[in-house]
């Protein structure tokens, strides 16, 4: 890990998972609470658990916040594809406008950054879509059938994300 990728997560207090123990049984709790929350299928669809974590094995970076000892506040995951990456992110509810989860977010498309040229995600949802067009994403085209609706694929990179208003909302490192 490089030394910009060290200040970036410790200035958005993030920690990079090492496939500890602990921290599965913190993830196992997350994913526990997404199910009840109906969150789940938004970000995984079908997937399982166990395929969860085997997509946030290496090669694939996984950042996260927690607060007390195991409750996650924020996610951030990348898994390689050609020559970059799809980004996935999620906030919990009470922290979706704190300044810290904008700083956690930009930080974390930096970190991305530093690994990969281009980022991609893709979304069902057209307020999501919304804003990442705002975060600098720019739109690819339409996927039939990526949820019960049609879905959007962008990408994203630094050259766009530094056009975009999560970077420019002051959250420079």
């Amino acid at each position: 890990m490089s030394d910009r990728v060290k200040v970036l997560m410790e200035k958005a207090g993030l920690l990079n998972y090492q496939a500890t123990p602990e921290e599965d049984i913190c993830l196992v709790k997350w994913w526990i609470n997404l199910r009840a929350n109906k969150e789940y299928k938004i970000l995984f669809g079908d997937i399982g658990i166990r395929n969860f974590f085997q997509s946030i094995y290496p090669p694939a970076i996984f950042l996260y916040s927690i607060k007390d000892v195991d409750v996650l506040t924020f996610a951030c995951w990348f898994e390689p594809v050609g020559n970059g990456a799809s980004i996935t992110y999620w906030i919990a509810k009470d922290k979706r406008s704190s300044k810290s989860s904008v700083l956690k977010l930009c930080n974390s498309y930096l970190i991305g950054f530093n690994t990969w040229p281009v980022l991609i995600t893709a979304t069902p949802n057209k307020n999501h879509l919304k804003r990442l067009i705002e975060m600098g994403h720019i739109s690819v085209g339409n996927i039939p059938h990526l949820d019960k609706n049609n879905g959007t694929l962008t990408y994203i990179t630094l050259k766009s994300f530094e056009g975009g208003t999560l970077y420019k909302g002051g959250i420079k490192t």
